[in-house]
């Protein structure tokens, strides 16, 4: 269900018909390139061994006729948005001659990752590679935890290969861009590509998606390309401040409450600019303080094993992907409560401690903060 505000659909119809040429490349336009990823166009857009390319009208179309059949309510809520804008986008003189290839949708259990990746020639002569978010499955977001204690993940060294692979030869200006999680493959593939494309990069978006390590955003390769990371939020945040975030960022409307923030359908728009705010909520900023402090209290160790107890709960429970958490039924719930009682004592406690420790500062961060509200009024 689309929401009936001034979004990347409103931007579609007011903008759609002005090319880049008229109209330069914008914030809108990179947003709406990170929804379109997340798309399966397997079999529609040349993958990376192919040298051929498709202009977004035929994809669009082929799509829309491959999953005819198929009731657009049976497809999770962020596939249903992203279709709406690609419904909208394929109509548009400004996106429908753009031409798709190097497409790449790969998800595998066993090594724990979901990564996806496509090439678009713009019309102004520039490449975008837009990245793909998390889907709705559960081997997606166990790599986005993950996030929490590994050096690197499978996604983001696919993506480094991918950056090198697709740009190595070409003197095109290059932007890179992602949501959610994409956002933050998109900002590691810049930092880990050649130096030859990095004097070919002059924008990397990255959509309310999370920073990285201290470690990583101090190291020199990370600075080298700072000055052009653009990072944006809505106002309630709560995703794309985890970790951390070298870069200064800036702070969006949106439509929605919480985390259904992070639809990106829900971002306001506001002629070729989203609608930018001072500041976020005191609810973003409270979490993200409750979870950085958090986070500085687990070491590596206990932050890979909460994260394996917790997906294996999951697993045990026959819960795959995200739908079924979101709907939970009482019967799956039931099936939750099993699954922790079959964890042994260890995998129990590895459980059960970080939970605890964040309650903890939750209310550690709850407390100081009425103390200082107190202080003020007084």
């Amino acid at each position: 269900m689309v929401i009936s505000m001034a979004n990347m659909i409103d931007y579609l119809l007011w903008r759609g018909d002005l090319d880049f040429q008229s109209s330069p490349f914008n914030e809108v336009d990179s947003l709406i390139l990170t929804q379109l990823v997340y798309l399966d166009f397997d079999g529609i857009v040349p993958d990376l061994s192919s040298k051929s390319y498709i202009t977004l009208g035929k994809a669009g179309q082929a799509y829309l006729k491959k999953f005819q059949d198929r009731p657009t309510s049976s497809f999770p809520p962020l596939i249903q948005d992203c279709m709406e804008v690609l419904k909208s986008a394929l109509k548009t003189r400004r996106f429908k001659n753009c031409r798709l290839s190097k497409y790449v949708g790969d998800i595998n259990k066993d090594e724990e990752y979901q990564f996806s990746a496509m090439k678009i020639l713009l019309g102004d002569g520039s490449v975008y590679l837009a990245f793909s978010g998390t889907d709705n499955s559960l081997t997606g977001w166990k790599e986005n935890f993950n996030m929490s204690y590994l050096t690197e993940t499978p996604s983001q060294r696919k993506a480094v290969e991918y950056v090198n692979e697709v740009l190595t030869f070409g003197r095109r200006n290059i932007r890179l861009g992602g949501h959610s999680k994409g956002g933050n493959l998109a900002v590691y593939s810049a930092v880990k590509s050649k130096k030859s494309i990095q004097n070919r990069l002059i924008d990397i978006y990255n959509f309310d998606g999370p920073g990285f390590t201290r470690e990583m955003v101090s190291k020199e390769e990370y600075q080298n390309v700072l000055s052009k990371i653009h990072t944006i939020i809505p106002q309630s945040s709560v995703i794309g401040m985890l970790l951390e975030h070298e870069e200064s960022y800036s702070v969006i409307e949106s439509a929605e409450k919480g985390l259904l923030q992070h639809r990106a359908i829900s971002w306001q728009i506001s002629g070729p600019r989203m609608v930018h705010l001072d500041k976020l909520t005191e609810h973003s900023i409270f979490w993200d303080g409750t979870l950085k402090q958090w986070l500085k209290g687990l070491n590596t160790e206990e932050r890979k094993s909460f994260v394996n107890a917790l997906f294996h709960v999951f697993d045990n429970a026959g819960i795959q992907d995200t739908n079924q958490l979101n709907k939970m039924t009482l019967n799956k719930f039931i099936s939750l409560l099993k699954a922790v009682d079959k964890l042994s004592e260890e995998e129990r406690e590895c459980l059960s401690s970080p939970i605890k420790k964040l309650v903890d500062q939750a209310g550690k961060r709850n407390r100081k903060i009425k103390r200082s509200q107190i202080k003020t009024i007084l």
